[in-house]
């Protein structure tokens, strides 16, 4: 994904697949631009879930966030509005894969608050993390866990990067927080001496 217009000579609107051979365009597949995409499977079988800012995917409403299952393209609750989604994360929890989405939106439906983060529940999207913050938020997975990095300073020691508690639908510092801003990736990566987690962006 990104903002191509062509691939191998392909018209496209910045999503192609590679099936290990050639890449395939897809030209008008949406009305916008296409920030981040994502695998997912769930209780219908597997999909292909985007993330930008656009108002249409493949002839059919979806604000900013769409799912194509079956060569079908359809959207997703009532969608990720004012702002776009940035990014796309499915995380393998004890009830399976769980996927969030993050970037800067505010809303879901006519006016249910969201802040910046938000969970797929198969229907609709929820929203998680009491203290989220209104600017670009962006998931990761450290272990088990979401982990969230972004442009935040809560003044209560969330800065920068926090970990979502699944059980009390709150963020929390990340070992007594870090002292970074503008962090636009948190990534897990396996060492030889551990799975160790990687933030990146503005650090100072």
């Amino acid at each position: 994904v990104g903002g191509f217009l062509e691939i191998n000579g392909q018209p496209t609107r910045g999503l192609a697949s590679w099936d290990g051979a050639s890449w395939t365009a897809y030209p008008d597949v949406t009305d916008g631009q296409i920030y981040a995409a994502a695998s997912y499977t769930d209780q219908n079988g597997p999909a292909l879930v985007i993330g930008g800012f656009f108002s249409e995917v493949g002839g059919v409403f979806a604000e900013n966030v769409a799912m194509l299952r079956g060569g079908v393209w359809s959207g997703m609750g009532g969608g990720l509005r004012a702002g776009s989604c940035r990014a796309l994360r499915v995380v393998n929890e004890l009830g399976g894969p769980t996927l969030y989405a993050g970037g800067d939106f505010q809303f879901t439906g006519p006016s249910e608050r969201l802040r910046s983060l938000a969970r797929w529940d198969g229907g609709a999207w929820r929203r998680i993390g009491g203290n989220a913050n209104d600017g670009g938020v962006l998931p990761g997975q450290f272990w088990d866990e979401l982990v969230v990095a972004g442009d935040f300073d809560e003044g209560n020691g969330l800065r920068g990067v926090a970990v979502w508690n699944r059980f009390d639908n709150e963020l929390r510092t990340l070992r007594g927080g870090l002292g970074v801003h503008d962090a636009y990736v948190a990534e897990a990566v396996q060492t030889p001496e551990g799975q160790r987690l990687l933030i990146g962006g503005d650090l100072y």
